[in-house]
């Protein structure tokens, strides 16, 4: 009996430190930084945030997930974050109320009826890390090199 509670300790310690991976190298920490969106819309919005691309589909077989966040008119929310070492992309899929009143979850996403945007931590950093949603489609989610970047106090 105690032999085999020897094995079975062994055979748990050895499938624990198999199964363990570190995140991170040791010593070092990732360092996020929040982002806010705010919606001057007038339309409550249902926003889907992710480090990858992600088709309406997919969003919809998720369910209800920390990552889909309803947004009133004239809400703030800060439930994003970003690693601050720019290795990440923020994909950001919007679909307003409206539309979710409209048109059924199968014609959502056999129509794809969202709108889709992509920001690189350098452009968010250079917008403070703030996302201002209008309702209409916005274009300021294009990828851009750092030195295409304006300053931000001579922008009007």
């Amino acid at each position: 009996m105690k032999r085999f509670f020897v094995y079975f300790l062994l055979c748990n310690l050895f499938i624990l430190s198999t199964a363990i991976k570190c995140a991170e190298e040791p010593g070092v920490r990732i360092h996020y930084k929040t982002i806010t969106i705010e919606n001057k819309s007038e339309d409550s919005i249902l926003y889907f945030y992710s480090p990858i691309k992600v088709d309406m589909d997919i969003i919809y077989g998720f369910g209800w997930s920390d990552n889909l966040v309803c947004l009133n008119p004239k809400e703030t929310s800060n439930r994003i974050s970003i690693k601050e070492d720019g290795s990440e992309i923020l994909y950001l899929t919007i679909v307003k109320q409206r539309t979710l009143d409209k048109y059924t979850k199968e014609e959502i996403i056999e129509k794809d009826i969202a709108e889709y945007y992509t920001y690189t931590y350098d452009y968010l950093k250079w917008r403070d890390f703030k996302i201002v949603y209008t309702g209409e489609q916005q274009q300021d989610s294009i990828n851009l090199k750092e030195e295409q970047y304006e300053r931000k106090d001579t922008i009007n």
